[in-house]
């Protein structure tokens, strides 16, 4: 059957805060650490908030081990939001190697994978999850080093409505079986 989203207003920054001992904790596995700079308190969109944190999670973990050849105390994956025009932007970075351009060109097909034991789906995925917000996902890479991931999600207007509140979502974080490897 077709996986059913639930899309909710929720506030992207106070979702990704909610999410920092899980993503602390995989940065630990991988010697590293995620560093957040949010900037976007009040904006909300429109969303269903398990693949909005699935898409964070991958792309996360996608930096981490990007940077796993990385000396240790620059192994850091960057989390920062803001607005922009009518949007939220999401960007998640690192500081690895980047890509190639011919590896930019093909990154977001289906089945591409620069790792050895790689789908090539997850950067696929977050794209289609991002999409069905109505959003846009773009990779590139950071002129200082590195790559970076964009999600740019259009804004609604805030609302006094208790699903606004992204903090209520602190439970569900207990399973890491919602955030499968994408």
């Amino acid at each position: 059957g077709t996986a059913r989203h639930e899309f909710t207003r929720l506030v992207p920054d106070g979702l990704i805060a909610s999410m920092e001992l899980l993503l602390q904790r995989d940065a630990a596995e991988h010697g590293g650490r995620v560093s957040f700079r949010l900037s976007a308190p009040d904006a909300a969109v429109l969303g269903d908030a398990i693949l909005i944190q699935q898409v964070i999670v991958n792309l996360a973990t996608n930096g981490l081990q990007a940077m796993a050849e990385t000396d240790a105390s620059d192994r850091v994956v960057t989390i920062a939001s803001g607005i922009e025009g009518d949007q939220v932007l999401i960007s998640v970075s690192d500081r690895g190697t980047g890509w190639s351009e011919a590896t930019l060109d093909r990154l977001l097909e289906p089945f591409q994978t620069t790792k050895i034991h790689g789908m090539g789906l997850g950067l696929t995925i977050c794209r289609s999850a991002i999409d069905k917000h109505g959003g846009t996902f773009a990779i590139r890479n950071r002129p200082c080093g590195g790559a970076v991931a964009e999600i740019r999600l259009p804004l609604v207007e805030a609302a006094q409505d208790p699903n606004t509140d992204s903090s209520r979502l602190g439970p569900i974080l207990a399973s890491p079986a919602l955030f499968a490897r994408v």
